[in-house]
């Protein structure tokens, strides 16, 4: 499955590729993840995390955009998550799953 596969119909998302640094998970389905040069403009309603594994057993996981937080020493942002939930996993390598070019953030409509 690609990532569009989960998106709902009118729903803006935000596809992160990581290695899993800086990727926090709370045991209350909560999560934080980043740091990263994003549009804190730009609506989003979602966000899929694609987590490289070296097995190719990628994990994804979903949740609810639950804000930002700016992280003033490299004038990035952490993205919170709410309803965190792991959602699989996929062999498609990252341009394949995000339909994407090099880029670690990828939005989707």
């Amino acid at each position: 499955m690609k990532a569009r596969s989960f998106i709902k119909l009118d729903e803006n998302v935000m596809v992160i590729f990581t290695d899993g640094t800086l990727l926090e998970f709370g045991d209350n389905n909560t999560g934080l993840t980043g740091d990263w040069k994003i549009d804190v403009n730009r609506p989003i309603d979602r966000v899929i995390i694609y987590q490289r594994d070296e097995t190719k057993k990628n994990k994804l996981y979903i949740a609810n955009h639950a804000g930002v937080q700016f992280v003033q020493e490299n004038n990035r942002y952490k993205i919170k998550l709410a309803h965190v939930q792991y959602i699989g996993e996929t062999q498609l390598n990252w341009y394949e799953f995000a339909d994407a070019q090099a880029q670690p953030i990828r939005y989707l409509p």
